[in-house]
């Protein structure tokens, strides 16, 4: 019973700090927009935006940098 525990209590603390370090992520790169957004960065702004969504989303499956694309 013992060793059950400590997987238990090992499996919600690499959860828990995971989730910590997605959010301590998420907050960093908000406080990096906000100051983009202040300083009149907008170029940059809309660069960065252009490079996430052009990496993840599906519609642009056919560019080489994207995580959906297959070479054929």
């Amino acid at each position: 019973m013992k060793i059950l525990q400590q997987v238990e209590k090992f499996v919600f603390t690499s959860f828990a700090i995971s989730a910590m370090a997605f959010i301590v992520c998420a907050l960093c790169t908000q406080l990096a927009f906000v100051y983009m957004h202040f300083t009149k960065s907008d170029e940059e702004q809309l660069k960065i935006a252009n490079d996430i969504t052009w990496k993840i989303d599906g519609r642009w499956s056919d560019q080489p940098g994207n995580i959906w694309y297959e070479g054929k």
